[in-house]
């Protein structure tokens, strides 16, 4: 579901949210940058320094679920993560 007004975020039925972010625009990206073809869905923002996510050192962990299934969780790299969110 998409939160009204606030077209780059998705919250589920459990609370968790979910920005869709894009880089800065350079070299002529197109913009605004469009997911689904239905307006009224979601829109990536571009964000400050977002370009740093997207060449942010990959991180992988082996990850257990509630179930006691694993799984190995692929992300980028907590401390860049973290330096993005300050």
């Amino acid at each position: 579901m998409r939160i009204d007004l606030n077209t780059e975020t998705a919250i589920n039925a459990k609370g968790l949210e979910v920005d869709f972010l894009r880089r800065m625009q350079e070299n002529g990206d197109p913009h605004p940058f469009k997911l689904p073809e239905a307006e009224d869905e979601l829109w990536p923002v571009m964000a400050e320094r977002a370009k740093i996510l997207t060449e942010a050192p990959r991180f992988s962990h082996v990850v257990i679920g509630a179930t006691g299934k694993m799984a190995v969780m692929h992300a980028i790299s907590p401390v860049t993560f973290v330096e993005f969110k300050r």
